[in-house]
């Protein structure tokens, strides 16, 4: 029996909770084939709690609801895993929605790869593709990356084993989120990364995304700023364990973002460790002109 642990915090989502929900365990699965949808309820003020206690009947020990001990996303997702027993673990928001058929496809890759490590034990991840949707047109159907054959490292997209997730939990509670933190474990350290080129996650995009879209250029900046400190955070903790290389290249990362921070974006163009790709990416913080082509454009420019 192959289990995988599912780990969803939640707060007044009581619009998308149901569907969400339904999206994991409205499925067949393999009879070798076991889902726990973890549900933690971030002290959540609309009807959230009673929706899923109310599904609880209907999916039976598929469905685990919890409530949050202490306030707080990262906290929530912490709570979640601590009591998971399983061999896979994927992460996913109260307002997304799972492709089952691609899940088994990651879990799969994921298997023939431990059959083939069984000998030298070595960390994989599998990752597939994200499709968001919106009311909103200009971020509805976008694929993320755009790039054939490629999954992205991001939050929901990502499947690991179990002890790799219990080695990345839990996550500290003073970082914004969860995805910068993972997804630095999963570049820095010496992790495998096998791509399903399938879309597994919808992502949805709506005014109450912890992640805002379309405000001013002062908000997305001070956004990304809280997002790229904790790669300092993550430099603190970790960088002992990293080859010289790796941590050049993790230094690096932290430069671009204080210089984008401090405004010195044009700097970058000068860093020689930068490639181009990311450094036109950053020119988006030059100006709040440019800025607001991005926005315009963002269907077009997202993903690549």
């Amino acid at each position: 029996m192959v289990r995988v642990a599912i780990l969803m915090p939640v707060f007044n989502e009581e619009k998308y909770i149901v569907e969400a929900i339904a999206s994991v365990l409205d499925f067949s699965y393999p009879a070798d084939f076991s889902v726990e949808l973890i549900v933690v309820d971030d002290f959540s003020s609309d009807q959230t709690f009673s929706l899923v206690e109310e599904l609880r009947e209907k999916y039976k020990s598929a469905l685990n609801l919890k409530k949050n001990k202490s306030k707080g996303k990262n906290n929530a997702f912490n709570e979640a895993i601590a009591g998971a027993e399983c061999d896979y673990v994927c992460l996913m928001g109260g307002d997304d929605k799972l492709i089952p058929a691609t899940l088994l496809a990651r879990v799969r890759l994921l298997q023939k790869k431990v059959i083939a490590n069984m000998e030298i034990p070595r960390y994989a991840i599998s990752v597939c593709k994200i499709r968001t949707f919106s009311e909103q047109k200009r971020f509805d159907g976008i694929l993320i990356p755009k790039k054939p054959g490629i999954g992205a490292i991001s939050g929901g997209s990502v499947l690991m084993p179990s002890g790799l997730a219990r080695s990345i939990f839990p996550l500290p509670v003073d970082v914004p989120n969860e995805d910068t933190w993972l997804s630095l474990h999963l570049r820095y350290r010496d992790i495998e990364v096998l791509h399903i080129g399938e879309v597994g996650l919808l992502y949805r995009i709506h005014d109450q995304n912890s992640h805002k879209r379309g405000g001013s250029f002062a908000e997305f900046q001070n956004s990304m700023w809280a997002r790229g400190r904790v790669i300092l955070s993550y430099y603190v903790e970790h960088s002992n364990e990293m080859s010289k290389e790796k941590e050049r290249q993790l230094l690096t990362e932290l430069v671009v973002e204080c210089l984008k921070s401090l405004g010195s974006v044009w700097s970058i163009t000068f860093l020689a460790r930068v490639g181009f790709k990311e450094k036109v990416k950053v020119l988006t913080y030059a100006s709040p002109t440019a800025y607001h082509l991005k926005q315009k454009f963002y269907k077009y420019l997202v993903g690549r």
